[in-house]
């Protein structure tokens, strides 16, 4: 997707969530649910519950959030809004399953990055 699109796309359809009330599906909240989870629907549903957490995963740090800079520009926002992490996720589990959930968190985090960049003060 071309870079400048992208922004507007998400846009929209953060406020397309917002006014309609919609029911979207629970965030993840364990290595079980990855597969198949949504990052873009899920951070919509958290924007509705104005749960900006950002999302971590464990690895060889516990509590490593992909997709930010998390100890250099970034580190404000995740300090001001908090992380939340997936369960199950850490070096001894499920190879496939982790790179899922860090490919979600990526996503995810940077979604979030964005809108919190953009939104309304």
């Amino acid at each position: 997707m071309n870079r400048l699109h992208f922004p507007t796309l998400l846009a929209v359809g953060v406020m397309m969530v917002l006014g309609a009330g919609s029911t979207l599906r629970a965030q993840i909240t364990s290595l079980a649910q990855v597969k198949g989870a949504n990052p873009e629907t899920d951070l919509k549903l958290a924007i509705t519950k104005d749960d900006l957490r950002f999302v971590a995963v464990n690895g060889i740090a516990a509590g490593m959030v992909p997709g930010t800079d998390q100890n250099g520009l970034d580190r404000p926002l995740i300090e001001a809004h908090g992380k939340r992490a997936i369960r199950g996720t850490s070096d001894y589990q499920d190879a496939r399953l982790n790179e899922l959930a860090w490919a979600y968190a990526r996503t995810y985090n940077r979604l979030l990055l964005y809108y919190l960049r953009t939104k309304p003060q």
